[in-house]
């Protein structure tokens, strides 16, 4: 009996423990785009939960047409960013910069934790030599409005492989 009560308190305190940390649902997407404004950090959040906040951020999107290694331009990627999407959902763009646009990235978890909402990153390395070729990235995070509280403050972990 004494036994099956410390197995119930241990289990409670593990589940109690596992909840500390909560993971969120979330989709990625990562684009190769020049400095939007000049007065965002790297590694930082930028919370958009409107399109009139989206246009806030990018009000010139028309200079952003250009596409990199065929991949889709930073305009093209924003345009799916519209009313219906933020009825229900937010943004988070991180901005990374690199010294190599080899160098790509891998958003591994989104969790609640003591610290906010901590957007987790991992950096891919190529295997050989990478270019010597700047690159801003801008990583797209789609979330849930309905999981994220209004006033709820983000933090960026970048971890190497």
């Amino acid at each position: 009996m004494k036994k099956s009560a410390v197995a119930i308190v241990l289990l409670v305190i593990l589940c109690a423990l596992a909840s500390c940390q909560q993971g969120h649902r979330f989709s990625a997407q990562y684009v190769r785009a020049g400095r939007i404004r000049e007065t965002d950090a790297y590694k930082t959040a930028i919370v958009i939960r409107s399109t009139e906040q989206l246009q806030a951020y990018c009000p010139d999107i028309d200079a952003y047409s250009y596409s990199h290694n065929g991949e889709m331009s930073f305009k093209e990627v924003m345009a799916k960013y519209d009313v219906a999407f933020f009825q229900e959902n937010l943004l988070v763009i991180v901005l990374l910069e690199e010294g190599s646009g080899s160098i790509r990235h891998k958003v591994t978890s989104v969790e609640t934790g003591d610290e906010g909402i901590a957007i987790n990153i991992k950096r891919k390395l190529p295997s050989g030599a990478g270019t010597d070729d700047m690159a801003y990235w801008h990583v797209l995070v789609e979330l849930k409005k309905s999981d994220i509280p209004e006033s709820a403050d983000f933090v960026v972990h970048v971890t190497e492989p």
